[in-house]
């Protein structure tokens, strides 16, 4: 799965890699009787990363300890780090989109519950605060310049360091 998704050509193909595999992990189980509820909890996530684990599990109609169980025992992940995951990536996706500086409203919008806690999960996922990714994905896009991973895909490109936030850069030689 890793290489997958490092080989997907955009953001959108490697979180449907991402998805594909939890539904998989979730069809896995087939003969269970848990899996048409875990499917539709799954989707509900995609479609609304707020939600509660209690409004999941009941959504599953379990209990929620029941409920946590269960999907760690199919999907592989705990409810609260698939709906991190899921806000996350709607977050980035809007960063990377818009023109907009300030973090505010997309803070509030992917509930997030003050700058503290947007500022740690946005560290924790990405390596980097949001601002620092705002600035990396203008470079990038202004001097053509890719991450280091460019050369796992591509063998011409040689790793070179630089001095900007002690990141790797590659360039073409």
């Amino acid at each position: 799965l890793k290489h997958k998704v490092l080989d997907a050509p955009d953001d959108i193909h490697a979180i449907a890699l991402i998805e594909d595999f939890v539904m998989r992990q979730v069809s896995q189980h087939s003969d269970t009787v848990y899996l048409p509820r875990l499917q539709h909890v799954c989707r509900a996530i995609k479609q609304q990363p707020l939600l509660s684990s209690a409004d999941l599990a009941d959504m599953a109609c379990l209990s929620e300890r029941q409920f946590r169980r269960v999907f760690i025992e199919h999907v592989g992940l705990s409810p609260k780090q698939l709906i991190r995951i899921q806000r996350f990536y709607g977050l980035a996706k809007e960063l990377i989109r818009s023109k907009e500086k300030s973090f505010d409203a997309l803070l509030y919008h992917y509930g997030y519950t003050d700058h503290s806690h947007f500022y740690r999960e946005f560290r924790h996922f990405a390596g980097m605060s949001p601002t620092e990714f705002v600035r990396y994905l203008e470079q990038i896009h202004s001097t053509g310049y890719l991450p280091a991973y460019t050369s796992y895909h591509n063998p011409e490109v040689v790793p070179k360091k630089e001095k900007h936030h002690n990141k790797i850069f590659v360039q073409k030689h």
